[in-house]
């Protein structure tokens, strides 16, 4: 497991606090590919996932509401 927040990257401001942390996370990423603590195929997932995260987030959230929809059943135990 690599420790991602002990690297120092700097960032020219001004900058959303959303846009911020995906810059930092983006920049880390790279910077542990480069220092050979994580794969290409790891460094690669990593950014789809981090520049997909708003799309992942609202695939969550529209799942949650589908199971919350679901009926709801009582479970009977025989003791």
């Amino acid at each position: 497991m690599v420790n991602l927040l002990s690297y120092t990257i700097p960032v020219k401001p001004p900058i959303s606090q959303k846009q911020l942390s995906l810059t930092i996370q983006e920049q880390a990423l790279e910077k542990a590919f480069h220092d050979g603590l994580i794969a290409e195929h790891e460094y690669l997932v990593g950014l789809r996932i981090i520049r997909n995260s708003d799309k992942i987030l609202e695939w969550a959230r529209h799942q949650v509401a589908q199971i919350s929809r679901l009926p709801k059943v009582k479970l009977l135990i025989n003791k």
